[in-house]
């Protein structure tokens, strides 16, 4: 439907060969104002995919099918990599499947992300603070 929009929008401009764009600059604004449709539906259709693959991670969390959830939560966040929310799941996630670095990781990217303490609470961001030292120290004498 925005296709066939965009398409009648052209054919107008060119048609009325392009009154009021005579100079190259107003014909360059006419293009971007024929693109930003485009820009809005591919917005919109990410956020469809993303609410149904988030439809799909609750499924597999309520039938605690963490792994699958694990899968298609990255699903997720290929689609709308700065969603503090969807780290924060990742990190409940492999809190569940007892992987505690995978989750310290998946809690700092949501601290990352949520500036304003929107998803994590101080409290809580403290904590994973912690934990996340707690890791790299572990590591460190991994390695030695």
């Amino acid at each position: 439907m925005n296709e066939i929009k965009n398409l009648i929008i052209l054919i107008l401009i060119v048609g009325l060969g392009g009154y009021g764009c005579s100079s190259k600059k107003g014909m360059e604004e006419v293009k971007q104002t024929v693109s930003l449709p485009n820009i809005a539906s591919q917005q919109e259709e990410k956020a469809i995919q993303k609410e149904q693959i988030l439809k799909q991670v609750q499924d597999y969390i309520e039938k605690k099918e963490y792994e699958q959830a694990v899968l298609e939560l990255n699903k997720a966040i290929e689609l709308d990599p700065e969603d503090a929310t969807l780290y924060y799941t990742l990190g409940d996630l492999y809190e569940q499947l007892g992987k505690d670095k995978e989750s310290v990781e998946a809690f700092v990217k949501a601290l990352q992300f949520d500036k304003k303490r929107e998803i994590v609470s101080q409290e809580d961001a403290q904590e994973i603070r912690k934990q996340g030292n707690k890791e790299i120290g572990n590591e460190k004498e991994a390695g030695k």
